[in-house]
């Protein structure tokens, strides 16, 4: 409290507490593939092919069903609904797509425990999710989702292969902890002319 009061001198203006200094890192990012965009500079990140995802309720295998319409991107969709994305029905393609587009180039909040040996603590042990991660070049990763810590909106997570424990952002990976029902398509049409 006594950082944001004001001075005794008669000046109002307040002093700001800054956030001590976090390990921000990218966690999942395809290191086969280098450089930058030259559209806007920002590190290529590789693209991702396919994701699995097991969570407690239901199992997701995600695959590519081609090119957004301005060609930029790839449209997303499960494994044997490629046909009816192609006709727009039935399914959130936008949704889908957050399985693969939030995973590449997923960013970390924080370390928590570097050499973690007791990742129960983190709800890692019996993870909300596991995500399985195929670049287009091979490039693999196996991604665990864990509890909320008591406070932030954030979530633990941890790379297989690696003993940190790390924080990302919950919207970054909600959707991994989500049923197949979330991912029905909520469009409301138009109900049709009775004949």
């Amino acid at each position: 409290l006594m950082l944001t009061e004001p001075k005794e001198d008669g000046d109002s203006s307040s002093s700001t507490v800054s956030e001590p200094d976090k390990q921000v890192m990218v966690l999942i990012h395809d290191d086969k593939v280098t450089g930058t965009d030259p559209e806007t500079g920002a590190d290529l990140k590789g693209t991702i092919k396919t994701v699995k995802v097991k969570n407690a309720t239901d199992e997701f295998y995600v695959v590519q069903n081609g090119r957004t319409a301005t060609g930029s991107g790839i449209v997303y969709t499960f494994d044997g609904y490629q046909e009816v994305n192609m006709n727009n029905a039935l399914i959130d393609t936008a949704m889908i797509g957050t399985l693969a587009n939030n995973a590449n180039g997923l960013t970390s909040e924080d370390v928590i425990e570097e050499n973690c040996t007791d990742i129960a603590k983190f709800g890692l042990d019996k993870p909300e999710a596991v995500v399985d991660i195929e670049y287009e070049t091979g490039t693999k990763f196996r991604m665990l989702v864990g509890d909320k810590p008591p406070t932030g909106d954030t979530k633990y997570v941890m790379i297989d292969g690696v003993d940190t424990v790390f924080t990302v952002r919950l919207y970054a990976v909600a959707n991994y902890s989500s049923t197949f029902d979330d991912f029905v398509d909520k469009t409301m049409l138009k109900a049709p002319d009775v004949y």
